[in-house]
């Protein structure tokens, strides 16, 4: 499969698609027709990448019937669900996306996403777009360093609308809880090793959706 056609891994090369295969323990799958690939009650921590064929949404009710909200065809990517105010987003090859439970599928925003979340009716998410590098000298290797990209961190609201950068710095982990966003702050990195790997990771912040108070967590 050439994976440097799925749009997850534009302009990367073939060389770093293999190699990102072997870093990520890529592994392919084939499914019988009405196999159940992911369950989304449990959570897997994995990505899932339609190669061929047909991937459909479905939700089933307590009485057991099941409803096709949404179908997905190769070479498309979705992932990063999340139920909030009676409707399902997802990204779809990197765009938020909404699905409600009358199947009916919207794009909310053409902007390219690494990853999101929504918090009182806020999407904060890492911007595919404008991304900030991070190099550290390497623990494992001295003399050397490592490399580290990540998007900034913008908002808009649910309809799409209101699209403005909130943080000029590269994050990761963007999580909600109640009136605060956390997140990984990588313009305040550390080395991470184990396995004779090394990567960067940032520091946790939270930022109050209310007051937009940012404030260090842990250090």
């Amino acid at each position: 499969m050439d994976y440097c056609k799925i749009a997850l891994f534009e302009n990367v090369s073939p060389a770093e698609c293999e190699r990102m295969m072997h870093c990520f323990h890529a592994v392919n799958a084939r499914f019988s027709a009405g196999a159940v690939i992911c369950d989304y009650e449990k959570t897997s921590g994995r990505l899932g990448i339609v190669l061929q064929g047909m991937a459909s949404l479905i939700r089933t009710d307590k009485n057991g019937s099941r409803t096709i909200l949404a179908a997905f065809n190769a070479p498309q990517v979705v992932h990063a669900l999340t139920w909030y105010n009676g409707s399902l987003y997802c990204l779809v090859d990197s765009k938020l996306t909404r699905v409600d439970l009358n199947g009916t599928i919207t794009t909310v925003s053409d902007q390219l996403m690494e990853e999101y979340t929504i918090a009182d009716g806020i999407i904060y998410y890492a911007s595919s777009d404008n991304q900030k590098t991070y190099t550290k000298e390497s623990a494992l290797k001295p003399g050397t360093t490592i490399s580290q990209s990540a998007g900034c961190l913008y908002q808009m609201l649910l309809d799409g609308t209101g699209n403005v950068v909130f943080y000029e710095q590269g994050v990761t982990s963007i999580k909600a809880f109640g009136d605060n966003v956390y997140f990984h702050n990588m313009d305040k990195n550390y080395n991470v090793s184990g396995n004779d790997q090394e990567w960067l990771d940032g520091l946790l912040f939270r930022v109050n959706v209310l007051t937009a108070q940012m404030v260090l967590v842990s250090s």
